[in-house]
């Protein structure tokens, strides 16, 4: 199997690549005036007196460790920290107010959580500090933002170990178990309430050393991680990675696509893994084609459908452009476009499921359909995450007993066995008796030329039941008129799937990892 040529935990995986790549660069952090690298010889140093003296804290295999930072060295630190002493890394979106994190500490139990000094003005540590004062156990600690040589994390990386303590971690690397739990990652919450998905070391070795060979990555790439470090788009998709070949991190605070093309200037980076709206956001600069982006050698791209326009340029700019399906709980993508795939077939279908895994398509029995007809999507395999934590009913509910993971989001194969999305199940709203699938929708007005972003959503009526309101976002310097949206959808789409309402916006929310944000556009619409 393609995983067999790495170690078995990503403890052993992290000190593998660290005595073969010593001086090689692990992290680079970009703070726009300036910038601070680690080797991956004094990242897994640094790693290692962080979980001693996490261990002198109190925290055993198995214990969560909760880190609630943005995109900074600390969050990658304690992670491969955590990894070794085999605690489970619960990451929080630093974007959290305290009620939230309140939750989700509440659910997950955390000895001990990490929360950055602040992010722009605002104080976060002390914030959460105050709500979590009586918080049943959860120790906070800050991470210093203003003065990073300072607090205790700082004074843990300048302890040097003693030698037993070394010799008593090392014992604890080897006796992790491939399936402990690693990390603790929760959904988007787009249906609910976020829930604690359990990835486990063989979980995600098992997904990212099949997306290595699929996105052809190497040990010399230099990846920009800008996504939020809590989300498997950052925290699996390009930190794993990086721990089993020791490429190189380049990490910014935020997304911002001034910034972003900066780096990937400066510092040569040669793997961009981004959303449509990241890569859009970019391409509208009016000084795109000032950038040096010669460095980059493939960019991938998932989340949403990307516009043709938008892969057109990206095919333009790079040798490789990939897309592929995945979710939080498999740790990243199970399917995959080839790099030989024409612009259609990356833009409108995530490619075909890599051959360690399978996947079919379900109707709402749990039996499987044939090529061409909607369903379901279900898939199995080692990347398959171990459950929802706390939560054995969403559990049960999510995989069956023959190890099949049902997803949630309808599916159709076609002949090449070719996977297209068209919604999540619980997104799709019914007309007049008709299903109607958002996404389907979005895909299709996202061809018009005029449009940017578009996102479906639906709102009662006393005589359909529910009819689609269409938000869009047009290009600058084409026309405000709806009219053509309008008639665009009348000629391409069954009458009972045309939105009622097209309302045009300047500017889409989005959350922090680029997807629309649909929760705020359901408030305008009630």
């Amino acid at each position: 199997m393609i995983w067999d040529q790495y170690d078995t935990t990503l403890g052993r995986a992290i000190k593998t690549t660290a005595q073969r790549a010593r001086d090689a660069t692990a992290i680079i952090f970009d703070e726009r005036n300036g910038a601070r690298s680690l080797s991956w010889m004094d990242a897994d140093e640094q790693s290692d007196r962080i979980a001693v003296w996490l261990h002198r804290q109190g925290i055993e295999r198995g214990d969560r460790v909760g880190v609630m930072c943005t995109v900074r060295p600390e969050y990658i630190l304690i992670y491969m920290a955590c990894v070794k002493l085999g605690a489970v890394l619960v990451g929080v979106n630093a974007l959290y107010k305290g009620q939230e994190v309140s939750q989700l500490v509440a659910r997950t139990s955390p000895k001990i959580l990490f929360v950055v000094e602040r992010d722009g003005d605002r104080p976060v540590c002390d914030e959460i500090a105050e709500v979590l004062a009586d918080g049943g156990g959860c120790r906070v600690v800050k991470l210093h933002t203003d003065q990073p040589q300072q607090g205790l994390l700082f004074d843990a990386i300048a302890e040097t170990p003693t030698s037993e303590q070394r010799h008593w971690l090392a014992q604890r690397i080897a006796e992790i178990d491939p399936d402990d739990a690693a990390l603790f990652v929760f959904t988007s919450g787009s249906t609910g309430v976020p829930k604690a998905v359990v990835l486990t070391h063989r979980n995600l070795i098992v997904n990212l050393a099949v997306q290595i060979r699929c996105f052809q990555m190497k040990a010399d790439d230099r990846l920009l991680v800008h996504m939020p470090l809590n989300h498997v788009g950052a925290a699996t998709e390009l930190v794993v990675p990086s721990f089993l070949l020791g490429s190189s991190m380049v990490l910014i605070e935020r997304f911002d696509p001034q910034h972003a093309l900066d780096v990937v200037a400066r510092h040569r980076v040669t793997f961009l893994h981004q959303v449509p709206a990241m890569y859009i956001k970019e391409f509208n600069l009016p000084n795109f084609e000032q950038y040096d982006l010669s460095s980059l050698r493939t960019m991938t791209v998932a989340g949403a459908t990307t516009p043709p326009a938008v892969m057109a340029k990206m095919m333009e700019k790079v040798p490789q452009v990939f897309t592929g399906y995945g979710m939080t709980e498999l740790g990243g993508f199970v399917t995959y476009t080839d790099a030989n795939d024409d612009p259609d077939t990356i833009s409108f279908t995530v490619g075909k499921i890599a051959p360690e895994f399978e996947l079919k398509i379900v109707d709402d029995d749990k039996k499987e359909v044939p090529i061409g007809a909607r369903g379901e999507v279900a898939l199995r395999g080692d990347c398959c995450f171990k459950g929802y934590f706390g939560d054995e009913a969403s559990t049960n509910e999510a995989l069956d007993k023959n190890g099949w993971y049902y997803s949630g989001d309808i599916g159709v194969l076609d002949e090449r066995r070719y996977l297209t999305l068209v919604d999540r199940k619980k997104l799709m709203f019914i007309t007049g008796g008709y299903n109607v699938y958002p996404r389907e929708i979005e895909d299709y007005v996202g061809r018009h030329d005029a449009v940017e972003f578009a996102a479906c959503l639906p709102k009662p009526h006393d005589v359909m039941g529910e009819v689609g309101v269409l938000f869009v976002k047009l290009k600058d310097g084409t026309v405000r008129d709806t009219t053509a949206i309008e008639q665009f959808c009348v000629d391409g789409l069954a009458a009972y799937k045309v939105p009622r309402d097209i309302r045009v916006l300047k500017e889409f929310s989005l959350t922090p990892i680029g997807k629309i944000d649909r929760q705020k556009l359901s408030e305008s619409v009630r």
